[in-house]
């Protein structure tokens, strides 16, 4: 039986933990949680992976803006928006598209 919080641990040792699974990682023998929004992770300060309406910038998991579909790698800003919105001029989030009103195009 392994130790709280690991998934799979030594049959040899079952004090050493071999996967702590998702949303936690390996701190000096012991299963931890990772960072908010990570889903896999490393460290406190190393995500592979994110949860749903969070996104991979650098090694930290960023929130999703409302209605962005993306953000940067490596600036964090948004890249894209979904039908009917488009980018904010500082391209943080993403805005109603008024010019589907008029146009009655997105």
């Amino acid at each position: 039986m392994c130790f709280n919080g690991c998934v799979r641990c030594s049959n040899a040792d079952p004090n050493t933990c071999l996967d702590c699974g998702y949303r936690r990682y390996s701190n000096n023998g012991e299963c931890t949680k990772c960072p908010t929004g990570c889903y896999t992770c490393t460290s406190a300060t190393s995500c592979q992976s994110c949860e749903v309406g969070y996104w991979l910038v650098g090694t930290a998991c960023n929130v999703l803006p409302n209605f962005c579909t993306g953000l940067s790698s490596s600036t964090g800003l948004c890249t894209g928006c979904l039908q009917a919105y488009k980018l904010t001029a500082d391209s943080t989030g993403c805005q109603a598209d008024l010019s589907c009103n008029t146009t009655g195009t997105c």
